[in-house]
């Protein structure tokens, strides 16, 4: 869909995009957007960019109201907290330690004026636009996979510890075997050594 045709569409009221999606013979909504049960027949009054946010909560969302918040402001803080690298509406990987860098270098792709209104713009209003932008995005199913992917428990660093614990004294193992293989050799050596200069001290005897 064309940028003015998305723009104008979020600022008209939900029960006036259907004429718009007749009369340009696109489809603009999403699955859902009308007849929210959260929002119900008041969906149909409110601007479309309203809905369009508020589509993007799921079932796991505990605090909706971060769909809110500055675009920038969010992406930082699902990097941080779970480690999340937004990729134009997706979600693309979890528990990444460069999530917020990966984040940028794909905001990189944008110019400075469209990275400034993005990083200004509401969490949800920026997912709806990229969402409905990328014909290549990743179905639902796969994307609430990924940002519901478990993070790690003690249990799982329990295990870690215990695997990385093992690997440390396996490799104290080996190379103690190491060092007392070559200390051998090097005694076997010190040994000849002695021999050689017996052997060249003492005079030969001529029967």
């Amino acid at each position: 869909m064309k940028t003015h045709r998305k723009l104008l569409c979020l600022c008209c009221p939900v029960g006036g995009i259907g004429a718009l999606e007749k009369l340009w013979k696109v489809k603009v909504r999403s699955e859902g957007a009308v007849g929210n049960s959260s929002l119900g027949w008041i969906s149909w009054l409110v601007p479309f960019g309203v809905v369009a946010i508020c589509q993007q909560v799921t079932a796991e969302d505990r605090h909706p109201i971060k769909y809110w918040m500055p675009y920038g402001k969010m992406c930082r803080l699902v990097a941080e907290r779970y480690g999340y690298v937004v990729n134009r509406g997706t979600i693309e990987s979890a528990h990444d330690p460069r999530g917020f860098a990966r984040t940028q270098a794909h905001e990189q792709a944008f110019s400075p004026f469209v990275r400034f209104v993005r990083r200004w713009s509401p969490y949800g209003l920026v997912l709806w636009w990229d969402r409905t932008e990328n014909p290549l995005r990743k179905s639902a199913p796969v994307a609430r996979a990924v940002c519901t992917a478990k993070a790690p428990t003690g249990a799982d660093y329990m295990r870690e510890f215990h695997a990385l614990s093992r690997q440390i004294r396996q490799l104290d193992d080996r190379v103690r075997r190491a060092e007392t293989t070559l200390q051998s050799r090097l005694d076997n050596l010190e040994i000849q050594i002695l021999k050689l200069r017996v052997q060249l001290k003492t005079p030969d005897v001529n029967p």
